[in-house]
């Protein structure tokens, strides 16, 4: 191999690892900056729920940055992980890799548990207003059936025939 080559091979591996480095800055600012996010989108997704509005859009706006979020995670510990050199990469405010991960999938998680709190909530609106407008029907074409909603079964309506309408 001659000086010129060499010379080139040397500059090539010196390159490609300062690109590496580069990426892995780059992923480390990538991965904050989605912490950000996720920690934004799951303050907004409970603003959201606060006040009963744009509430699909605030969870669909989570969903994608946690998303986003993970993927350029997996990317970065696959980096990190490569080789010994990035060593002081791994640990960031005192977290490993897996504990900063959890820290992001925590705050997901509990934006996530109070959506699903709220939809189960409004699931729940919604069979007792069904129950009320079906009782409603009921009085009204005097048809002889007994409604009863009760919270202790979740507000599903249950019907109670009177022994008038059974016999007719």
């Amino acid at each position: 191999m001659s000086l010129r080559s060499t010379l080139y091979w040397i500059a090539h591996a010196l390159l490609v690892n300062n690109n590496t480095i580069g990426n892995a800055d780059q992923l480390k600012s990538s991965r904050t900056s989605l912490k950000r996010k996720v920690t934004f989108a799951a303050e907004q997704l409970i603003n959201a729920l606060n006040l009963n509005s744009n509430v699909s859009e605030s969870y669909a706006t989570l969903r994608q940055t946690f998303e986003d979020f993970c993927i350029c995670h997996e990317d970065y510990c696959e980096l990190v992980l490569s080789d010994e050199k990035y060593e002081s990469y791994r640990t960031v405010s005192s977290l490993n890799l897996d504990q900063y991960c959890k820290s992001v999938r925590d705050t997901y998680n509990n934006a996530y548990g109070s959506y699903n709190e709220y939809l189960a909530q409004k699931t729940t609106e919604k069979s007792k207003q069904e129950a009320k407008l079906a009782l409603n029907t009921a009085k009204t074409t005097e048809e002889k059936l007994q409604f009863a909603v009760s919270d202790q079964c979740d507000a599903q309506p249950v019907l109670v025939f009177s022994q008038n309408a059974l016999s007719k």
